[in-house]
Formats: C-alpha cells, structure tokens, sequence
C-alpha cells in the first residue's frame, strides 16, 4: 500500500479491478474501495496480525443497529469522515 501524499494517515493501493484505501483515525481503521477480493485479503492479513473486529453495523438485521453519516471529499479525496448516532430500533427483527 502507498501513503497518499496530502494525508499521511490515508493509505491505497490500485489493483487491475479498482482500488483499496484504508483511513487511521486514532484507533480506527476504515477501509474501503472497488475491490471486494482485495479487501477482503486485506482484513484477513490484519487480523493474522492484530486482534481486530469488524463492526458490521450497516443495517445489521440480528442486532437492528443503524448508522447515519457522512463524509467530506477534496478533489475526489476522502478527509473527513462523520458516524452520527448509532440507535437500535425497536421494530423486531425477522430473519
């Protein structure tokens, strides 16, 4: 992975099938991108390495959790990013 050079905490990597980019914020880690099978390898790698977890909070259906957000682009670049309130609904989940 390369470092981006206006941001030192934003790393990527172009493959042939797109591109992967992952974003250090304090103790967080974001990653993102076109390509599924790359991040997929990628998480494996940093979970051999590091204890780590993956929130899956998107609209999990078991827990019901939800988030809101946004985030702040510069010329096609990430810089900011906003996870709002992450409430659990009160609707039953159906599985």
């Amino acid at each position: 992975m390369l470092t981006c050079k206006s941001d030192e905490s934003v790393f990527y990597k172009q493959s042939g099938v797109g591109i992967i980019l992952l974003v250090v914020y304090v103790d967080d880690i974001v990653i993102t991108g076109s390509d599924c099978v790359g991040i997929a390898s990628l998480k494996s790698f940093l979970q051999d390495q590091f204890h780590t977890k993956d929130l899956d909070w998107e609209g999990y259906r078991i827990d019901r959790r939800s988030t809101t957000g946004y985030c702040v682009f510069v010329g096609g670049n990430l810089v900011s990013w906003k996870q709002n309130v992450v409430s659990l609904s009160s609707a039953r989940s159906r599985i």
